[in-house]
């Protein structure tokens, strides 16, 4: 009687196993499918990132030029709103926050070549509508010009951080 209970009871724990061993494999199969649809759109959006931010490394780049660089070269075509508004979604909603900060420092960046290129046109349009300017502080030109040059050069440095940050998680 005791074979035949033990028999039994082999048996049962043999089932057991087999139906767990069965539903922990399939659960790890959907879990290792899920990593790599998640791995997918994390490297096609930091692909779609590097191209946007590099994109507007050259718009900005462009942006009052030293007298010293090449001439000939072509302006970078300007991203759109709907191109931006698209990069914007796409990041805050996969990119890790080391990114999305490295993004934010980089958009600072090019704010204030922005800001700095508007004020130097500003001062440009009131000198040629014959509105000259008594600045307190003396003729702020180059001022502005300063600033763009060494905002140009954190642009490159603030580059090749989102750069590297993006190669440590793609290679996680």
């Amino acid at each position: 009687m005791w074979s035949v209970i033990s028999s039994g009871a082999v048996a049962l724990v043999a089932v057991v196993g087999t139906v767990t061993t069965g539903f922990f494999d399939r659960r790890a199969r959907r879990d290792e499918a899920r990593t790599e649809r998640q791995q997918a759109r994390l490297e096609r959006a930091y692909l779609e990132l590097v191209t946007f931010v590099h994109r507007q490394l050259l718009a900005a780049l462009a942006i009052r030029r030293d007298p010293s660089e090449v001439e000939d070269e072509p302006s970078p075509q300007p991203l759109t709103d709907a191109e931006t508004e698209q990069m914007r979604a796409m990041v805050w909603s996969i990119a890790s926050d080391e990114v999305r900060g490295i993004l934010k420092d980089f958009d600072m960046v090019v704010y204030g070549i922005m800001k700095a290129d508007a004020s130097l046109g500003a001062i440009a349009d009131a000198a040629a509508a014959g509105e000259p300017r008594d600045w307190p502080w003396g003729d702020p030109t180059p001022d502005f010009d300063d600033q763009i040059r060494l905002a140009k050069t954190e642009l490159y440095e603030t580059e090749n951080r989102l750069h590297e940050q993006i190669r440590r998680e793609l290679a996680q």
